[in-house]
C-alpha cells in the first residue's frame, strides 16, 4: 500500500472522528438548553 495513502487515510479517520466528538457536544448542549 501506498505511504501517503495511509497517511491521508488516517488523516481522514482523525478529521471523521474530531468531527462526530465535536457533533456530539453540540447536541449535548442543546438538549442542556433545552431541558
Amino acid at each position: 500500500m501506498n505511504s501517503v495513502l495511509i497517511s491521508g487515510y488516517i488523516s481522514l479517520q482523525h478529521s471523521t472522528t474530531e468531527f462526530y466528538k465535536l457533533h456530539h457536544t453540540a447536541n449535548y448542549i442543546l438538549i442542556n438548553e433545552l431541558s
